[in-house]
Order: C-alpha cells, then sequence, then structure tokens
C-alpha cells in the first residue's frame, strides 16, 4: 500500500489527541472515527491507483507508436529493397552489355588481325640481289633428305650448348602414349630439332663476330656467310613444314574429294594451298568423273 499523506497522519495524530483528551469515548464515536479514518484511507488507496494507471497509459501510449513506427521502418526497407533490385537490374543490364560487347570482342580482334595482314607489309631497303635469290628460292621449300642431313651435320652442337637442345618426352609418359600420339609428337620434335639447329649457327656466328671484333687481322666472313644460308635453308624448310602442319589440320574440314590438295607434293606460295588452285580443283573434279 502506498505511503500515507501527511494529512492523512495529521488526522491519525488529531484521532490519537482526541483519545488521549477523552479517555472514555462512547463506542458510536469511536466506530465513527475508525470508519473516517478508513475511508480516507481507501481514497489515499484510490488516487495512488488512480496515479499509477495514468503513469502506465502513458507509458503504454509512449510505447504504441515505436510500435507503430514499424510499418514506416518496413516500407523504408521495402523501398530500399526496390533501389537495390533496380541498381541489380541495371547493373544486370549494363552487365548483358558488356557480356554481348566482350563476345563480339574476338570477332572485332579477328577483323583487326584480318585488316593488318591486308594491309600492306611495312619493308626495309632491298638487300643484295643475290641474297634475296637465294632466301626465296630456300624458303616455303622442302629439302631433300640428304640435303638436310648434310645441313644438320655441318654444324654441330658446342659442348657448352647443353640448353639448346630438344626436349624429350618424359619415359613415363612416352610409354603411355597411343601410337598416334607418339606420331604426332615425333613430327613436332623434328622441326624443332632444325630450329634448334639455327639457334647453333646463329650463337655461333655470333661468336665468330665476337672474335672478329677482339682480332681485327682475322676475318671469318665467308664462314660467318656460308653458315646464315644455311640457316635460311633449314628455316626454310622448317616454314614449309609448318604449312603442311597447317594444312593438314584444314584436311577435315574439306570434301574428301580434294583431300589431295593437302599432299606435301603440293607447292606453297603466298598462298597456303598455291597459287593454281582453281587448276587442280578443275583436274580433281575431271579425275572423280572418269571412276
Amino acid at each position: 500500500m502506498p505511503n500515507l499523506k501527511a494529512t492523512d497522519e495529521d488526522e491519525l495524530l488529531e484521532l490519537d489527541e482526541a483519545k488521549a483528551s477523552d479517555a472514555t469515548p462512547s463506542k458510536d464515536e469511536l466506530m465513527m472515527n475508525i470508519l473516517t479514518q478508513m475511508s480516507a484511507n481507501l481514497n489515499t488507496v484510490s488516487e495512488s491507483l488512480k496515479h499509477l494507471r495514468q503513469s502506465n497509459s502513458t507509458t503504454a501510449d509512449a510505447a504504441v507508436p515505436a510500435k507503430k513506427a514499424k510499418p514506416a521502418a518496413t516500407v523504408t526497407l521495402s523501398e530500399s529493397d526496390n533501389s537495390d533490385c533496380e541498381e541489380l537490374l541495371t547493373n544486370k543490364a549494363d552487365s548483358g552489355a558488356t557480356n554481348g560487347q566482350r563476345d563480339e570482342s574476338p570477332d572485332g580482334l579477328l577483323d583487326e588481325i584480318a585488316q593488318s595482314l591486308d594491309e600492306t607489309e611495312r619493308t626495309d631497303e632491298a638487300v643484295a640481289e643475290k641474297l634475296a635469290d637465294i632466301a626465296n628460292k630456300r624458303w616455303l621449300q622442302m629439302l631433300s633428305d640428304e640435303k638436310l642431313k648434310e645441313k644438320l651435320e655441318k654444324c654441330p652442337r658446342p659442348v657448352n650448348f647443353d640448353k639448346i637442345i630438344v626436349p624429350k618426352v618424359n619415359p613415363e609418359i612416352w610409354g603411355k602414349l597411343s601410337r598416334q600420339a607418339k606420331g604426332n609428337d615425333l613430327q613436332f620434335s623434328r622441326l624443332q630439332t632444325h630450329l634448334t639447329k639455327v639457334g647453333h649457327i646463329v650463337v655461333k656466328s655470333t661468336d665468330l663476330l665476337l672474335k672478329a671484333k677482339a682480332d681485327s687481322s682475322k676475318s671469318y666472313i665467308d664462314d660467318l656467310v656460308r653458315m646464315n644460308t644455311d640457316a635460311i635453308a633449314l628455316l626454310g624448310h622448317v616454314s614449309f613444314e609448318i604449312s603442311q602442319r597447317r594444312r593438314e589440320s584444314i584436311r577435315p574440314h574439306l570434301h574428301k574429294d580434294y583431300a589431295a590438295l593437302c599432299s606435301s607434293t603440293m607447292s606453297v606460295t603466298n598462298l597456303l594451298f598455291g597459287d593454281e588452285l582453281q587448276a587442280q580443283l578443275s583436274y580433281i573434279r575431271a579425275s572423280n568423273k572418269n571412276w
């Protein structure tokens, strides 16, 4: 029960004084005083409960707006979600456009490369006519087996060229390869052998130039010319072999009747299948009709 007010205490004190002054009050007076005091106490309790109820109501009213504020927060979150969705959709659209550009970029790159190939090649001043004739004659020409062997043996590998070699396939892997895979690797390793021999020639030529610089009384011009013409011949042979590999990679995409166009006996010019392709096609058609 709440504490009594000062007025209530005064009334109690007055009651006590009245009892002290009148030692023999009547029963009716005593009962009236008790009832009056009880009524006052009940009024006090009633007032206290009223104040407590009002305080709780005020607190509840203050809490209710906070609860009612949740829908506003929900609206704000919803708006934020919508904004994020729009942003994501926009980014997705932009990403799609970017992806579209990326998908088109290879074609653009190929177009650029094709255009660069179609453009006139940049050239330098002319070299000696005889040297140009040798290079043009040897380039894209397959050497005979005897000539090829002769040029490969002419320039052996210096002893300290231990890294300028053709790597071999690891035995663990070689033993598990199919016959076709081994044949393909042998073809490429043969090309690599020829290129490695050119590397030997270039390094030895540079060594001769260094010797000539150190001792001007000695001239290695003849050796350098022979070595470099051999390098040109080997590079021309390798270039023909690479062209032949290109034709073989194209052959599965040609009609089987025209497989002969990929034969190694067909010359390679500025065009991979030679300058007389139309004549060769007509010859093949006529041959097929006779069958």
